[in-house]
């Protein structure tokens, strides 16, 4: 049975959006396993009191059940160039501990930070995280990411971004962009230049 995978933020003791995690835990149980079983992470995951203050990862690796759960502390990368690479083939929909697709296409990003993957011609992800773009007035995400992220689901709920299809050709109608994921809101992420992506 393989095994998914929630990186929960956790921050001074606190699992953050974790009514995000629990609606991606839920619907992942539902489709891949047809099953009606229910992890409640709030219940399950116990923040120990001896962790320190400050920033943490929360890793949690479960199918039917949860199978471990860890605390790690978190340094947010510094990713500020992507290397555009295609892969129209990859399905990520569901949050896999077993990333070795991605981890290949990641050796592709030559010089840069990190790749950002197009997938039949339209803009994707990044090998970790979902991308947004600023075209000065809004943020824009891409509509048909690889993997709906926790911060996405979040700030498309609250009105911060709105989806559209995104092509190549679309990229430069931007001025800037962001990275974001569970650990890193709109707030932390840089913001950068469309011009750090390269084909």
């Amino acid at each position: 049975m393989c095994l998914l995978l929630e990186t929960i933020k956790t921050v001074e003791h606190k699992l953050i959006n974790l009514e995000y995690h629990q609606q991606r835990v839920n619907r992942s149980i539902r489709d891949l396993f047809n099953k009606n079983a229910r992890i409640n992470l709030n219940e399950k995951i116990k923040v120990p009191g001896h962790l320190g203050k400050g920033l943490f990862k929360c890793r949690v690796i479960y199918n039917l059940e949860i199978k471990k759960v860890e605390f790690l502390p978190y340094k947010q990368p510094d990713i500020t160039t992507l290397k555009l690479v295609t892969c129209n083939d990859l399905d990520y929909y569901y949050k896999f501990e077993n990333r070795q697709a991605i981890t290949e296409l990641f050796k592709l990003k030559g010089r840069c930070d990190d790749i950002l993957i197009l997938k039949n011609d339209l803009i994707t992800d990044t090998s970790f995280c979902n991308i947004i773009f600023s075209d000065g007035n809004n943020w824009i995400t891409p509509s048909e990411p690889l993997l709906k992220g926790t911060q996405r689901e979040y700030m498309l709920e609250k009105g911060m971004v709105s989806e559209a299809n995104i092509k190549v050709s679309d990229i430069y109608n931007f001025n800037s962009f962001k990275l974001i994921n569970a650990m890193i809101d709109f707030e932390t992420s840089q913001t950068l230049p469309v011009t750090n992506i390269f084909r």
